[in-house]
């Protein structure tokens, strides 16, 4: 706050003029004079700093509701002096704070839907979105039409079944970074992000755990999964890596026998009565080699053998697999493929209004002299039916709530905000909207 007075001498010589050579004879007189005018001035000041001495003082707002001025600070003078002018600079930065103005579907009805919101949120395509269950709001998310997971922090109901079948080991959902795994593991990244399933997750050698004589089964099953008619894609698509055992021979070109192996069963209902600890019902279901990339033929896929001799086959103890049927074996890591992550497709039109469980199984038939140092199996990114949009946005403008400045006194202010182009007159009874966050700061400065 601010406070001058100005005033003028008396006996027509103004104050401060330089005296003359014909005055001289009256400096004495006049200077005596000149204090005895200026004496009633005399308590008369610029206040230029607030009580504490400084020249500006913060005030924080804490309450995110309106804010009204309706107790303006005062000054007391002695009655003889006369305030000629007094102003009050107000300023605050927007962009120090975050938006904490919150817009959820509690804020008001259909909130998400601009036709409703007045233009408040903005798709860059409304379609790709789904913000609305017929006339409720519901949380945004993207549109896929199926089913579709990343596994990223939620294990999308896929579940173990070691506690099932009583095993020490099975499947893992989790985190693979540089904190979980041993050094110089030859266990994969996940195929997107940092969470995703294997067999062991962390264990870079699942060969070497104790499997006793009939080996291991690791056993996992998908969440139950309606194959709508109106997708446009019958298909489940999954990333797979697996690097499993076996026994490579003697030689210049040594002959490779596919211990262990890996392959995918399904079951379907029209009733969605799938029991997780029962497993009747599941029958193998081959991969769509045309529609799948990463792995092929005799490029880590390969049929099972009638016995335990057959080179470059999958070993007859994999029990799952009949004679002739394909599985995974050996490895997905190639001159073609060097990440080893392949993308597996499965042809899903013959169970279109159905639901279908997938089961996820690798069998460690726990063979002596294989070449161990294996790290299983692994899956990444589910989805059955058409992906996500690539690439779509929605833009939310935020209105925050207003803050009331409210005038009293008669006398004129200024009011100036960081976001204004020119300061703003407060007068008797006017108001002035500020933008206001849930928390303020504002500047107040003392001028002369």
């Amino acid at each position: 706050m601010s406070v001058a007075i100005i005033g003028e001498g008396i006996l027509g010589v103004r104050v401060g003029e330089p005296m003359t050579q014909n005055n001289r004879q009256l400096k004495t007189p006049l200077f005596l004079v000149f204090l005895m005018v200026l004496a009633p001035f005399a308590a008369a000041a610029n206040v230029t700093t607030f009580g504490n001495g400084n020249s500006t003082t913060d005030i924080e707002l804490r309450d995110g509701t309106a804010f009204v001025d309706v107790n303006s600070g005062t000054i007391d003078l002695p009655a003889s002096e006369t305030v000629t002018s007094a102003s009050m600079d107000i300023s605050t930065s927007m962009v120090e704070h975050s938006a904490h103005t919150r817009v959820d579907i509690e804020t008001m009805p259909r909130v998400w839907n601009p036709m409703y919101n007045n233009q408040l949120t903005k798709f860059s395509n409304a379609s790709h979105f789904i913000y609305e269950e017929g006339s409720n709001a519901v949380p945004v998310k993207l549109k896929a039409e199926g089913f579709l997971t990343d596994f990223e922090e939620t294990s999308a109901g896929f579940l173990d079944h070691r506690a099932f079948a009583q095993n020490q080991f099975g499947w893992d959902h989790g985190p693979i970074d540089a904190t979980t795994v041993p050094p110089n593991s030859n266990i994969p990244d996940c195929s997107s992000g940092d969470y995703c399933w294997g067999t062991g997750l962390t264990d870079d050698d699942y060969s070497n755990e104790w499997a006793g004589q009939n080996g291991i089964t690791y056993r996992m099953t998908s969440a139950s999964i309606f194959v709508d008619s109106s997708l446009k894609n019958h298909m489940a698509f999954f990333d797979s890596w697996h690097d499993l055992d076996m026994q490579t021979g003697q030689g210049a070109n040594p002959p490779v026998y596919y211990r262990d192996c890996a392959y995918m069963e399904i079951r379907s209902s029209f009733n969605d009565d799938f029991v997780d600890n029962d497993p009747a019902g599941f029958a193998p279901i081959d991969i769509d080699l045309s529609n799948s990339s990463g792995v092929g033929y005799g490029n880590g896929y390969y049929a099972r053998g009638s016995g335990s001799t057959g080179a470059g086959q999958i070993d007859a103890r994999c029990q799952g697999l009949a004679q002739g049927d394909y599985g995974l074996a050996g490895s997905s890591t190639s001159v073609s493929n060097p990440t080893g992550w392949a993308n597996i497709a499965i042809d899903l039109i013959q169970y279109v209004g159905q639901y279908v469980q997938f089961r996820f199984i690798m069998e460690d038939n726990n063979i002596g002299g294989t070449d161990g140092g294996k790290a299983g199996w692994y899956i990444d990114n589910f989805r059955v039916g058409d992906p996500l949009p690539q690439s779509a946005d929605m833009s939310i403008m935020v209105s925050f709530l207003p803050l009331q400045v409210v005038r009293t006194s008669p006398m004129a202010l200024e009011l100036s905000l960081s976001n204004l182009k020119q300061p703003v007159p407060l007068r008797s009874q006017s108001k002035f909207l500020i933008p206001q966050p849930d928390k303020s700061l504002l500047t107040v400065t003392a001028k002369p």
